[in-house]
């Protein structure tokens, strides 16, 4: 893709689908050749396209200020005139205001505008999709989401898009099955160690051990962690 903001939307899409990290070089490279392009003609004027790279390069740990947004301002001073009527715009201001720093005025301002507008959004013009990504954002911002549980929210939101990329919806869904399957055997191995200790016959010990690889899942769901999931699982119910 020539198109930097085609590129970033990719970026965007790999990760909600859980399937970013086999391509941790490659979004590398996208993300520092969109950082030091010089000419910035293809998100001059576009809120959507400067919240997306501004969201995607902290994500990142790239330096980027939020002075990024001074230019979306009208005269009075005021964000609402650029967010007014355009919900994906606003949407995406919303997301990138969660990586806000503290002492950012322009990102606790993109918060409170944002978070407000789309509340009071009047979803009957608006794509139904976009509608669904708005409530769903809402809720919770996309990373303070469980990312097997974002992930497999998004697959089913992704199917019904119009532009959707049909490889990469199919290898969403085969990443999700076969990562399924290992987690499955993960807990099925962890459990017999619980078992095995008789700590789950004690009646003052809480049978939470499913609980605790949930919370394993969340630090570490990658197919190569696998280890490292039973470890934390085991530390977490042992704490418990």
């Amino acid at each position: 893709m020539d198109n930097p903001l085609d590129q970033l939307e990719l970026i965007d899409n790999l990760q909600r689908l859980g399937v970013a990290y086999h391509f941790e070089r490659e979004i590398k490279n996208i993300l520092d050749c969109v950082h030091n392009i010089n000419n910035h003609k293809w998100k001059k004027g576009n809120l959507y396209a400067t919240s997306l790279l501004f969201r995607l390069l902290r994500q990142h740990g790239y330096n980027v200020t939020e002075e990024v947004f001074e230019s979306f301002r009208d005269k009075t001073g005021s964000l609402s005139a650029c967010l007014y009527n355009d919900v994906k715009a606003t949407l995406s201001f919303y997301e990138a205001s969660f990586y806000g720093l503290e002492g950012e005025s322009v990102m606790q301002e993109a918060w409170e505008f944002s978070s407000k507008h789309l509340k009071d959004l009047d979803d009957k013009d608006v794509d139904q999709n976009l509608v669904a990504l708005v409530e769903h954002a809402l809720e919770l911002p996309f990373h303070w989401w469980a990312p097997r549980l974002e992930t497999k929210w998004f697959i089913d939101l992704y199917e019904k898009r119009e532009d959707k990329n049909h490889l990469l919806l199919e290898l969403a869904k085969v990443e999700f099955n076969i990562l399924q399957g290992i987690h499955q055997e993960d807990l099925n191995d962890t459990l017999r160690w619980w078992e095995n200790t008789g700590l789950g016959e004690l009646t003052f010990v809480g049978d939470s051990f499913i609980a605790s690889y949930l919370w394993a899942l969340g630090i570490a769901f990658q197919h190569q962690y696998s280890y490292c999931r039973k470890v934390i699982t085991k530390a977490i119910a042992l704490i418990d």
